[in-house]
């Protein structure tokens, strides 16, 4: 009788294992599968990201409405809109003569000396144009916008070890800028050599910027 009652223990402990066995089983299944999923549906995301943000991209001498932030006589700022030209991108030789001139006649506030030799100046170039519904302030309006760069996916630019950081210096801005006015702005920019191709998202705001193709 022991025995028969032994047996029955054993083998309730068996189906037992096997239920939990096949639970955990199924459950990992169900996991892997959502997992696969998940990473499908970011991957999708990020598909759908870069070919947005390919179809937006615009040529040198194009124009486009960007966010703008206007200062009133108060200092306080509010947002507003400005219709950006992207006139021309100078690097290499060109760029180094200009900066070199600019240096040799400033007397402050002069552009650093390039950190290494694979790095070189990139002068932008643009035209910033503010609507006729621009609020009047006392001292106007600058010219500048706010400036990033990226690669042709919208993705940051990378270099062999970590992140490359920009650094940008104003070269040249208009100011005292009214409703209807225009004004140019030129921003140096240290860049890689080997970097050929990319984009300038010019704008003060995130959801509201241009972004030019250069090449």
């Amino acid at each position: 009788m022991r025995k028969k009652i032994g047996l029955i223990c054993l083998s309730a402990m068996l189906i037992t294992l096997a239920v939990g066995y096949s639970s955990n089983t199924t459950e990992s299944i169900r996991a892997n599968a959502t997992a696969k999923k998940s990473n499908s549906e970011q991957k999708g995301r990020k598909r759908d990201y870069e070919n947005d943000f390919a179809d937006n991209i615009i040529d040198i001498s194009e124009s486009a409405v960007v966010s703008k932030n206007i200062v009133d006589s108060s200092e306080k700022i509010s947002n507003d809109e400005a219709s950006i030209t992207l006139n021309k991108v100078i690097r290499g030789a060109e760029a180094e003569k200009i900066i070199n001139e600019y240096n040799k006649n400033a007397s402050t506030s002069k552009i650093p000396q390039l950190a290494n030799n694979s790095l070189e100046y990139v002068i932008i170039e643009y035209t910033t144009s503010l609507s006729n519904n621009t609020k009047t302030t006392k001292d106007g309006q600058y010219s500048t916008v706010g400036i990033e760069v990226c690669n042709l996916d919208g993705s940051s630019l990378i270099n062999e070890n970590n992140d490359y950081i920009i650094r940008k210096f104003t070269l040249e801005n208009s100011v005292g800028l009214q409703s209807n006015d225009s004004g140019s702005t030129k921003i140096v920019l240290t860049l890689p050599k080997a970097l050929t191709e990319f984009v300038v998202k010019l704008g003060d705001n995130r959801n509201n910027l241009a972004s030019f193709r250069v090449s």
